[in-house]
């Protein structure tokens, strides 16, 4: 018994120590990610794309060091649809679009979960939430080719989602595959993804305060 309550011993330290590796890893995926999302952010601007988009990554304290949920997310504004939701009891509400976004976010063994979230209003709204992509072991497997990818889907995923959408078949087939992977990624890991969504949610509700803010300072650039 003593020999196996060594190796058992060694085990859990060869396994404590690979977590912290991949958690380790993360700044400096975090980094490189976050280069190549704000030349998409820069590129859109440029071009004149219809929305902004914005780049958000993982808070630090005091120090520099990272505040767990570690995140990065590339995301679009909000903007009016032009209708107008008279279902409001206090006043006609103008209709607002906004939420769609790509997330990776670390999850506590290291792995990193790529996740989809799609436009929404209140006259306008999607049954799924968001699609879960694909999970990686560790931030080390994920190079710029699969980030660039990533970008593309989120395209294909706001003209499905969007009002302003115009969907054509190269988006067609990224939405299926999106729609495929995701549902065999909630089938595998459907007890990760639950312990995962409370971290998803307080990323979800600081974007949400960071869009206010945007919005809000864009309404004063205009006066």
């Amino acid at each position: 018994m003593n020999e196996q309550i060594k190796k058992e011993a060694s085990k859990f330290q060869r396994g404590g120590k690979a977590v912290s590796e991949r958690r380790r890893r993360w700044s400096d995926f975090e980094d490189e990610a976050s280069r190549i999302f704000e030349e998409v952010v820069n590129l859109s601007k440029e071009e004149g794309l219809f929305e902004n988009l914005y780049v958000r990554r993982t808070e630090r304290d005091e120090q520099g060091r990272l505040v767990p949920p570690c995140y990065i997310t590339l995301f679009w504004g909000n903007h009016p649809t032009g209708e107008i939701d008279f279902r409001s009891k206090s006043r006609e509400a103008l209709d607002v679009e906004g939420g769609c976004a790509l997330h990776l976010v670390q999850g506590v063994f290291g792995e990193v979960a790529v996740i989809f979230y799609p436009f929404s209003s209140s006259l306008m709204r999607r049954n799924e939430n968001s699609y879960v992509y694909k999970v990686y072991e560790s931030p080390s497997d994920i190079y710029e080719k699969d980030l660039n990818r990533k970008i593309q889907l989120m395209f294909s995923y706001a003209h499905y989602s969007s009002y302003m959408g115009n969907p054509d078949w190269m988006d067609f087939l990224n939405f299926k595959v999106l729609q495929v992977r995701s549902l065999a990624r909630h089938i595998w890991h459907a007890d990760w993804f639950a312990a995962m969504q409370a971290r998803i949610d307080k990323i979800i509700g600081a974007l949400s305060k960071e869009e206010a803010k945007t919005d809000d300072a864009e309404e004063c650039d205009c006066e």
